[in-house]
């Protein structure tokens, strides 16, 4: 990750297929969302400094299917690309979360629970290293 940009801002994006159908040409594909979301980026002037995109499934590391082989839905919290976001955001070298839809990042309580807390996290970080002010 890279130092603050101008404005302050450095950005980690997220995108979302859970299905290869999600990821045709009769919805909004990976290329879509990515291009929607970069785009945002520079007109905001934010610097993309991670990029974390889930679209193959993957064997569950949380229940319920532990162990089992599942596709990236927005209602599993153990979602690989969404896992190493968070870490990301934890250790406060992120100041924006950008994504397209909320329902491409979260789609469950348990998922918004881990992702606030991550939040939370990050804020508190980038406080301790001169960052932005948590309080505010």
């Amino acid at each position: 990750m890279s130092e603050t940009t101008q404005n302050g801002k450095r950005a980690v994006i997220y995108c979302r297929v859970s299905s290869k159908e999600q990821a045709g040409e009769n919805t909004v594909s990976l290329h879509e969302q990515e291009i929607d979301i970069r785009a945002l980026c520079d007109r905001q002037g934010w610097q993309v400094t991670g990029e974390f995109i889930d679209d193959r499934d993957y064997k569950a590391t949380q229940s319920p299917k532990k162990g089992k082989t599942v596709n990236c839905s927005a209602e599993r919290a153990d979602r690989p690309q969404f896992l190493a976001m968070l870490e990301v955001i934890k250790s406060g070298a992120a100041d924006t979360l950008v994504f397209w839809r909320d329902d491409r990042l979260v789609r469950h309580p348990r998922v918004a629970s881990a992702l606030i807390d991550a939040l939370e996290e990050g804020d508190k970080t980038r406080g301790k290293k001169g960052g932005r002010n948590p309080d505010v």
